[in-house]
């Protein structure tokens, strides 16, 4: 996980803040939000070998990796925040939380495998210029046209604390909710088709210099459902109302994305290194992308292009046979990153969208 998306879990638990190293974007720790006093240290991700496992075969399915949270100085009162947060760490990241001073780890027994479960992520990123209506757009899009993506509960922690009418007669509650508590802290949200979804916060002050909106959905239930050919109007949709200047849709059998440039501090990363079945391009961004969407279908709309590899889903994969060569889109729109930690971001790319420049 990038250290933006646990900063993004240390921020949902309530009364938190995550405290993050300015030169280097890791998250160091999480403080309490009224007083900035110290809760604990998160360390991680720690690579694990074969001799960190004992009595157990090192395999495919053996965890690769694993984060420690420690409350140091005994304060009782930090240990339900950071028990929280270890549980929501390894509920986002299909892992396990352990505390090591109530239970051991169990050796981990084959099981017989199972097809993965795909599912489609869909991500919108507008420049963060302090307005805070994005859960506002997102709603009237997915009432508009996309009854999948319409959410039943919101709120800023678990268990989530508002809910929707399947009406719609209580809407204007999302978003105000998303205005009066979410200035520097994540909103999330979900539904009957919908896994998950959650907004960074709208603050100009906070870390980040876009706002982004990001949704999980089940790819088999949208295929039976025959919902796969309304999911480009709706990206477009959203795309349009909240005035995103990229934004894709990620085929993958993870309840994380994994297509989005890690976080650079201050800036907008860049494209994600490897092409994803359907993109979004605002009209400052579309003139420098066109000419590499090579095959598929690129629609033009009012205020920029979108654009299918296919016609139906496709995970990153796939489409590099499709394509056969070594990056999608020249590396001036790409984020360079850091050779012993492909999450680490060097530097920004060299060529931004202007509304990033300009915000």
């Amino acid at each position: 996980m990038s250290n933006e998306e646990a900063a993004r879990i240390v921020a949902s638990i309530e009364g938190l803040v995550p405290r993050v190293d300015s030169a280097t974007g890791e998250l160091l720790s999480a403080a309490y939000q009224t007083s900035g006093d110290y809760c604990f240290t998160i360390e991680g991700p720690l690579k694990i070998d074969e001799s960190d496992i004992l009595d157990e075969r090192f395999d495919e399915s053996t965890p690769k990796f694993l984060y420690q949270v420690l409350v140091e100085g005994s304060r009782a009162e930090s240990v339900p925040h950071a028990v929280a947060f270890a549980q929501e760490l390894a509920r986002r990241t299909d892992g396990r939380m352990i505390d090591p001073q109530c239970e051991e780890a169990k050796p981990r027994r084959p099981t017989a495998s199972a097809a993965p479960k795909m599912q489609l992520h869909l991500s919108w990123f507008r420049p963060n210029d302090g307005k805070s209506d994005l859960a506002d757009g997102y709603l009237a899009a997915a009432r508009k046209m996309f009854s999948t993506g319409a959410p039943t509960r919101f709120g800023t922690y678990e268990p989530l604390q508002g809910i929707l009418s399947e009406q719609g007669t209580n809407d204007a509650e999302f978003g105000r909710m998303y205005k009066e508590k979410c200035s520097a802290k994540d909103f999330h949200f979900k539904g009957k088709g919908l896994r998950w979804g959650s907004i960074t916060g709208w603050s100009r002050n906070f870390y980040l210099r876009y706002q982004e909106l990001w949704v999980v959905l089940d790819l088999a239930a949208l295929k039976r459902a025959g919902k796969i050919g309304a999911v480009e109007d709706f990206l477009v949709e959203v795309a349009e109302r909240t005035g995103s200047f990229f934004a894709f849709a990620e085929v993958n059998a993870t309840p994380l994305k994994t297509a989005s440039s890690p976080h650079y501090l201050g800036a907008w990363s860049g494209l994600p290194s490897s092409p994803q079945w359907l993109t979004w391009y605002s009209s400052g961004y579309q003139d420098v992308v066109l000419p590499y969407l090579t095959e598929g279908v690129t629609t033009r709309h009012a205020s920029g292009v979108s654009h299918r590899w296919t016609v139906e889903p496709s995970a990153r994969d796939e489409i590099d046979l499709l394509l056969a060569r070594g990056t999608w889109v020249p590396t001036d729109l790409l984020a360079p990153v850091d050779p012993d930690n492909n999450r680490k971001v060097l530097r920004p790319a060299v060529t931004v969208p202007p509304q990033i420049n300009a915000s």
